[in-house]
């Protein structure tokens, strides 16, 4: 066994593994305002991961960063939900919340010391992801023993209002990169697991699942609903039906 394989196989399981990953991100200011909205979202049980991001960060948002992740931690061991609770980046706000994993971004997988913060969130027995735009960058994760990798942009999204249609990576980096994994890994059990983002919705996460994606993550189209607790619900429906449709599929070609 390689040290990656044993790397993600000591990391805890990152999912239920009968369900597609359903993961909503938030900013610290949908936390501190509208705490009471995220709450009964979180006690729907149709998320899977709970992501704390911050898309700027700045030394005025830090006390506001560490007191939403210290809310959101409170707000799912109250549910009892199974939910996973995952930061953006702060690895020291991570630990010091009880976050249950930290998300890297892509540039991080070229830091010199990339290793060591892995190994040191591993010691904690907390997940470890990372958003990545490229095969390469799949590929560099994988070797550094990833739980799951965040995949996109797949579609149009307010979040990157710089890519336009043709800058997109489109579901077929998703294909691309499982292709590539899947001659890396030995067993797809050493596989992580690929989460799709980036102007995912009810109408379109289907495309993102056929593509290979293990699941979805989403931002606007649960927390800006004007019910986001049926918009999490129709999400993991939609997704239910879309992971059964797609494994119908895959039998039907044996």
């Amino acid at each position: 066994m390689r040290p990656t394989d044993l790397k993600r196989l000591q990391s805890p399981q990152l999912l239920r593994a009968e369900r597609a990953i359903l993961a909503l991100l938030v900013k610290p200011s949908d936390v501190l305002h509208q705490l009471e909205v995220l709450s009964r979202v979180v006690n729907s049980d149709a998320i899977d991961v709970v992501q704390l991001r911050v898309q700027a960060p700045v030394m005025s948002d830090a006390t506001n960063f560490h007191r939403a992740a210290h809310t959101l931690r409170r707000v799912i061991n109250r549910h009892d939900t199974r939910a996973k609770f995952v930061v953006n980046d702060d690895v020291e706000v991570a630990m010091s919340s009880g976050a249950d994993g930290v998300h890297l971004k892509e540039r991080a997988l070229g830091d010199a010391n990339v290793d060591a913060t892995i190994a040191a969130l591993r010691q904690r027995h907390m997940l470890v992801g990372c958003s990545v735009h490229s095969v390469d960058a799949a590929v560099r994760a994988f070797l550094l023993g990833v739980d799951y990798i965040q995949v996109g942009t797949m579609f149009s999204t307010p979040s990157h209002p710089e890519k336009t249609p043709d800058m997109l990576e489109g579901p077929q980096l998703l294909t691309a990169i499982q292709h590539e994994l899947l001659g890396c890994a030995r067993t797809n059990d050493n596989l992580p697991q690929l989460v799709a983002i980036g102007g995912i919705n009810t109408t379109n996460l289907a495309q993102a699942i056929d593509a290979g994606a293990d699941g979805v993550a989403v931002i606007r189209s649960i927390i800006a609903a004007t019910d986001p607790v049926e918009a999490a619900l129709s999400h993991r429906r939609a997704l239910d039906q879309a992971k059964e449709t797609h494994a119908t599929q895959d039998t039907s070609k044996l």
